[in-house]
């Protein structure tokens, strides 16, 4: 059958608004297979009974401003259970378990992975009221107990950085590095030139060379479309030189040990000043005042400029109390450090030092970060053994439930589903086209009063 038999007689095959229905289907499993590449996980398992783990966190700005509590959730609670809600990633926190379902977001009721009776109920209650959002007024309060370990900085506010700037990626246009250390920062994110101690945005940026390598950039962000228009800032190190960076506040907080550390040339790659400028002119002329020269400041754009740590500066001493630094970690650093632990040369490592490593042992043990399984792993199996259960909708997409709902009904029925879905989509384009002219943003009420109409237009006939 094709779907333009639902536009009546006057429907042609060359007509460029009809369309087969092996087409369409083709275009949303298409459009499916896009959705998984953007969102490969599986997202029906919440970590909550994980415990405490290395894994990607979600700031639910919603429920912060709801229950005046920063709170973080995990990849699947973010699509499953705060869908419509502002939502900023913060990719890898250690130690964290997820806040959904628990007293820290009461307000948003029970987890819906870890309660399928608070899913129902919340779907029974959106369905009877079509104007109220499926997370206003919970019939149920998540009760849960929030994990004693979880630690909370400003990220979970939608800010970063010593800036304390609200994140806005349509606006972004610096380099950001997370803190892998993060015992003092609780692995906040730095903007490359806040690093330095410049203004964000008040230093020109020149182009870099293209890349040649693989580097894992997982600590790195940076918002452009392409590599083309990646900005480089002058003086500050290759983002693909090192493989991590700890912040000066978390130096600050173990200055002698990083003091220490940094006489290790094959563990540190370089020392990133925080000195607070106006310009690189500025920043010249307070390192001369301490009779400091070629430090971080070159003027040249090209990849060559000097850092901190070059060696003309490595042995120069610059009090930590006045300018703090910033460290780069070389790509081998965690093998090092182990070797360095483990060297029973005398003098070779002070005892702070070697206690600092046993206790801080992720800086050179593996530190492995969760990641939810493969979106289809469980339904990759031999299909003979397909059973089919309540489970299966959960994985299913709308589309394919959709299908599987029209499959169940008799074929008279089935084309009247057809052609209300069909109805609807007209309708939909109508109402957004005029915010698609004018460039509009199109609110949730907005929204919600159009199919408020829909429906009570459908009880008046």
């Amino acid at each position: 059958m094709s779907a333009s038999a639902q536009h009546g007689p006057h429907c042609c095959e060359g007509d460029p608004r009809t369309i087969t229905a092996i087409d369409y289907i083709n275009n949303q499993l298409r459009l499916e297979r896009e959705a998984k590449e953007l969102m490969p996980f599986d997202p029906n398992v919440c970590t909550f009974n994980l415990g405490p783990i290395r894994q990607s966190i979600f700031a639910c700005i919603t429920c912060f401003k709801r229950n005046n509590n920063p709170a973080g959730i995990c990849y699947s609670c973010s699509i499953q259970c705060h869908s419509s809600h502002d939502l900023v990633e913060l990719f890898d926190k250690r130690s964290f378990v997820c806040d959904c379902g628990t007293r820290r977001m009461s307000l948003n009721g029970p987890c819906t992975l870890r309660d399928k009776s608070a899913k129902s109920t919340k779907l029974s209650s959106l369905a009877e009221n079509s104007t109220q959002s499926p997370n206003e007024n919970p019939i149920l309060l998540g009760e849960d107990i929030p994990s004693s370990t979880n630690i909370y900085n400003q990220n979970f506010e939608g800010k970063f950085c010593s800036c304390n700037q609200l994140y806005n990626p349509f606006e972004e246009t610096s380099v950001m590095l997370q803190c892998y250390f993060g015992i003092a920062c609780d692995e906040d994110w730095y903007h490359n030139d806040c690093l330095m101690g410049f203004k964000q945005g008040s230093i020109q940026k020149t182009k870099p060379p293209k890349k040649t390598d693989d580097k894992d950039d997982s600590d790195v962000i940076n918002i452009s479309d392409s590599d083309d228009d990646i900005n480089t800032l002058p003086g500050f190190p290759d983002i693909d030189s090192f493989d991590h960076l700890i912040c000066w506040k978390c130096v600050q907080s173990f200055q002698k040990i990083f003091d220490e550390l940094i006489d290790h040339d094959n563990i540190v790659l370089d020392k990133i000043y925080y000195i607070q400028s106006n310009s690189i002119e500025d920043r010249l002329q307070k390192l001369n005042s301490l009779n400091i020269t070629n430090a971080n400041i070159n003027t040249n754009t090209n990849t060559n400029t000097k850092t901190d740590s070059q060696p003309s500066m490595k042995k120069r001493k610059i009090d930590p109390k006045i300018y703090p630094y910033s460290i780069c970690l070389k790509k081998n650093f965690r093998q090092k450090l182990k070797f360095l632990l483990n060297d029973d040369s005398p003098n070779k490592i002070s005892t702070d030092l070697k206690n600092f490593l046993i206790e801080y042992s992720f800086l050179y043990e593996d530190d492995p970060i969760y990641q939810p399984p493969p979106e289809d792993s469980e339904n990759d199996n031999d299909n003979d053994n397909h059973t089919d259960n309540g489970d299966d909708d959960d994985r299913s997409s709308i589309f394919e439930l959709g299908t599987k709902a029209l499959n169940t009904l008799p074929r008279e029925k089935a084309i009247e589903g057809i052609q209300a879905y069909e109805d609807i989509k007209e309708k939909l384009r109508s109402f957004l086209r005029p915010f698609a002219q004018e460039g509009k943003i199109v609110t949730e009420k907005e929204v919600r009063d159009f199919f408020t109409k829909v429906k009570n237009d459908k009880k008046s006939i």
